[in-house]
This record gives structure tokens, C-alpha cells and sequence, in this order.
């Protein structure tokens, strides 16, 4: 992992973001809170996070509650 990802997700991990925005999603409306293009920004945000090793929101959005809120959003899309 490069140097300055490493001091951005410092930053996260001080600033408690990643739970800010795993709460976010838990909370999401599948109905009338997400446009299609932000849940699929969401959706890579996710992916980019998981994939250069941000552990604090990796474990927190393989929480069974994370998923299933995705999969409503997913289903009523």
C-alpha cells in the first residue's frame, strides 16, 4: 500500500468516517434516499475501500446488517 493511502485512511480511522458512512448505509431508504448513480458511486467507494486494505471499514461493512440493507437498496432498484 502506497505512503499517502496509508495516511488517508489515518485520517478515517482518527475522524471515525468509516462508521459514519457504514451507519449511512444502514439507514439508507432503499425507496427514495439514493439515486441510482449513488449507489453505484456507493457501491465503488466500497469496492475501492475493501481492495486497498481499509481493515476498520472492511469489517464493519461485513456486518450482516450492511449487506442486507445493499440487498434492499439492490432489490427495490
Amino acid at each position: 500500500m502506497k505512503k499517502s493511502t496509508v495516511g488517508i485512511f489515518k485520517i478515517f480511522e482518527d475522524s471515525g468516517i468509516h462508521n459514519r458512512i457504514l451507519k449511512m448505509i444502514y439507514n439508507i431508504h432503499p425507496r427514495s434516499d439514493i439515486s441510482p448513480k449513488g449507489f453505484v458511486t456507493l457501491l465503488t467507494f466500497i469496492h475501492d475501500s475493501i481492495c486497498t486494505d481499509f481493515n476498520s471499514f472492511a469489517k464493519g461493512f461485513y456486518r450482516e446488517v450492511i449487506i442486507k440493507s445493499l440487498c434492499a437498496i439492490l432489490k427495490e432498484g
